[in-house]
């Protein structure tokens, strides 16, 4: 594919752009892309993948043919080898794109052709899927092929352990960091690829300490990783570390949005403070990323609100979820942080049970949605929230305390939420044992009997209903049976 196709595509998106009346960051909403993104296609430096190009043609109203020169408008071309290797391996897939043979072709010359370049395209595609053990095995093919330098570390840092830490197996991926690190220490000579690779590693160790809940563990990590990344001017590597920072200094107080389960309690001003500073700088180094920013805004969003600013905190949700418009799993924490300020309004006030039995009704809503939404099983933390606020919504209506099915709903329901976040330092695993205990103590005695008697086959049911939503791990598992013996212990003690 010549550069002057690819000006000539460029310019041809760009004059229907500007006729239609589209800002280039409307197209990018779109087309769900940057739009620094498209701001590279309409200036020729990028030729833009089939789908994305597909997009582009189906928001301007265009046909897809019109994009391409004649020698490149059949999407079924067959490369050979030869070609392949000729046009480069990226060059070779970014023309393969688009149709199951075309992947097909791409996939057989890709590993023909032991191209690094060309497996990590391939491994990108199936990570963007959700694929991510497919993934994985597409970045090992590369990294075998490639020598133990910076780019075979910071490859295997950022795309393997990646795979590994979304798949939830932290120890392997703490495994595989700790022997990246002992090969650059050998790089005796070569201080800054040594010193950014340790701090890939450091941000990495800090993502798994935050998604454990372990929150003042991963900080000493996450400040090494920023101060490496200040002192060499990485700024993906000081954002992640400010948005991590941001991110456990707000959610660590995350229980004080549930103050019928835990009681009323004042926040600690200043880690949430120092978290929205982290939070905010994250945003501005975002700013080329649309989602990024609309996923920084949720959790300004949520350290507002803890501090009770809830004016501010509806301002910045509202527009998180205008900007993640057709995004639905990413839209989840807003739309739940924005059903959590109104049941916090709403309070328990019995004068306003209708307004709290139509936001349990839009949040069960919301969890169908989420339960057919095929990202779901691949990112199931969105769905576990929504379970949450829901069943916190429940629990202020109080109409599980008349109805032995309701409360079995509820516990169920809670049980889910033990399940798919096991980690018991995380505050999720915390609110839903709360909420766990609370529909289990209404139970009377025989009917909670029945109930630890029936919950072993429901359970086993969760990974058919949902379909992997996440394999039900030995933790999950010991977890769950850890805090049904302390129900027990509470009742029959």
């Amino acid at each position: 594919m010549k550069h002057e196709d690819w000006q000539r595509r460029g310019k041809i998106i760009r004059e229907r752009r500007i006729d239609l009346g589209l800002s280039r960051k409307e197209l990018a909403r779109r087309i769900e892309r940057d739009e620094d993104y498209i701001k590279k296609i309409e200036g020729g430096t990028r030729p833009g993948g089939r789908d994305t190009l597909e997009r582009i043609a189906a928001a301007l109203d265009i046909s897809i043919a019109e994009l391409f020169s004649d020698d490149e408008s059949d999407p079924m071309k067959e490369i050979t080898r030869r070609e392949f290797l000729k046009l480069g391996a990226v060059g070779g897939l970014a023309g393969l794109t688009g149709t199951i043979s075309g992947e097909t072709q791409a996939v057989e010359l890709a590993l023909s052709a032991n191209s690094p370049e060309a497996l990590i395209v391939l491994g990108d595609a199936s990570n963007f899927r959700g694929h991510w053990s497919e993934a994985e095995q597409y970045y090992r093919h590369a990294l075998e092929l490639l020598p133990k330098d910076y780019r075979w570390a910071r490859y295997m840092v950022e795309k393997v352990t990646q795979m590994l830490i979304n798949r939830e197996e932290f120890k392997q991926a703490v495994i595989e960091l700790t022997a990246v690190e002992n090969i650059i220490e050998q790089w005796s000579t070569d201080e800054i690829n040594r010193d950014l690779v340790s701090g890939l590693v450091a941000a990495k160790r800090g993502w798994i300490e935050t998604r454990l809940g372990r929150y003042e563990a991963a900080e000493p990590h996450l400040q090494k990783s920023q101060t490496v990344g200040e002192k060499w001017g990485e700024i993906p590597l000081i954002s992640t570390s400010h948005h991590f920072l941001g991110r456990g200094a707000i959610e660590n107080q995350t229980r004080l949005l549930y103050p019928e389960l835990f009681g009323s309690q004042k926040p600690i001003i200043a880690p949430l403070l120092l978290g929205l500073e982290h939070i905010r700088e994250a945003q501005k180094l975002d700013k080329a990323s649309e989602p990024n920013v609309a996923f920084g805004k949720q959790l300004e969003a949520m350290g507002l609100l803890i501090l009770g600013h809830e004016a501010d905190a509806r301002k910045l949700l509202h527009e998180s979820v205008h900007q993640l418009q057709g995004w639905t799993v990413e839209q989840t924490g807003s739309l739940v942080l924005l059903h959590r300020l109104e049941g916090l309004k709403v309070g328990h006030s019995w004068s306003r049970k209708q307004d709290l039995e139509e936001l349990a009704d839009a949040l069960a809503e919301l969890c169908d949605t989420l339960a057919n939404e095929p990202t779901t099983a691949s990112h199931p933390y969105p769905f576990v929230e929504a379970i949450l606020s829901f069943l916190d919504t429940k629990y202020l209506i109080g109409d599980y305390k008349k109805s032995t099915a309701e409360r079995k709903r509820c516990a169920d329901l809670s049980v889910m939420g033990l399940l798919l976040h096991s980690h018991p330092e995380h505050p999720f695993f915390d609110i839903s044992r709360a909420l766990l205990l609370r529909f289990t103590q209404e139970m009377p005695d025989n009917e909670f009997v029945d109930y630890l008697h029936y919950l072993p086959n429901r359970i086993m049911s969760y990974s058919d209903d949902f379909c992997n939503l996440r394999q039900t791990s030995l933790l999950s598992l010991s977890s769950v049976d850890k805090v049904l013996g302390h129900l027990t212990a509470l009742r029959f003690s």
